[in-house]
This record gives C-alpha cells, structure tokens and sequence, in this order.
C-alpha cells in the first residue's frame, strides 16, 4: 500500500512528464508508478522513489528526488481500492497515449490529473468534487467522453 508521501511523489512525477512530455523514459517511469500501486501488499517507505530510480538510464539530475530516500515517522495509508483503480485506469492511459505519440494528447491528459494525487494527500485521500469540474471534465470533452464514465 502506498502512504501520503508516496502520493505527493507521484504528483511530482507527473510534473515531470508534463514538462517534457516527449521523452521516451517517461511510459517506464508510468510502468515502475503502476507496478508500485498493483503491488499493495507492499508497505515499505519510498516505493516510487525506488521504481523510478531502477530505472536504468534515468536522468539522476533531473529525477534527482527518487534517489534521495526519506524516513517518514507518520504513515497515513492509502486503503481505498477505488482509488488505486482510479489511478491505476489513468496512468495506463497515459502510458498507452504515449506510447501512440500523441504527445499533445498526453500532454492534456496528465495536464488534467497531475494534481490528482496531492489532491487526495491533502484531502484525507478522497478526491474533491471540484477535481472532475476543474481538472478533468475539459479533457474528456475534447478527447474521450467515456473515460472513467463508470468510474
């Protein structure tokens, strides 16, 4: 399971993605994220800064933060399975729009979630109403009007 730091380092991962959207090691920053939140019997500390930093190639200037790993004494742990689904379905996306290069598809897309997993950080890990009206309802509107419909 992952805990409240984890999800403000995948937020910040996403910022990263969003600012350079076309580089190729972003899906396999999205597949170590998406392995780390379908992997829930895992309770260790830094379990994205981990995945990312395994990647092999991995610019460690600019992803500087996931070698740098933290002792956190307060863990407040993400149990909400919904949740996991939520952002496992939008990571996979993201990963597939990618690997498509639509990159200014991908670009809107995490433009429109990126702030997604700070949001449930700050907010006991439920999402806020204002999310879907402020973030994503303009991504759906000009790309795909189904995704997450029966989410």
């Amino acid at each position: 399971m992952i805990d409240r730091n984890d999800l403000y380092d995948i937020h910040y991962a996403l910022v990263l993605i969003r600012s350079d959207i076309c580089n190729p090691i972003n899906t396999k920053v999205l597949f170590q994220i998406i392995n780390v939140l379908e992997a829930r019997d895992n309770a260790e500390d830094n379990q994205i800064r981990r995945g990312i930093s395994s990647i092999e190639g991995i610019d460690d200037e600019r992803w500087g933060f996931a070698f740098h790993y933290n002792y956190y004494v307060i863990h407040q742990v993400l149990k909400n399975e919904n949740v996991y689904i939520l952002l496992i379905t939008l990571l996979q996306q993201l990963s597939a729009v990618l690997e498509q290069g639509e990159y200014d598809k991908a670009y809107d897309l995490v433009d429109s979630f990126h702030c997604l997993p700070q949001l449930l950080a700050e907010n006991n890990f439920m999402i806020p109403k204002s999310f879907w009206k402020r973030f994503y309802k303009n991504y759906r509107k000009m790309f795909e009007r189904d995704l997450l419909q029966d989410k």
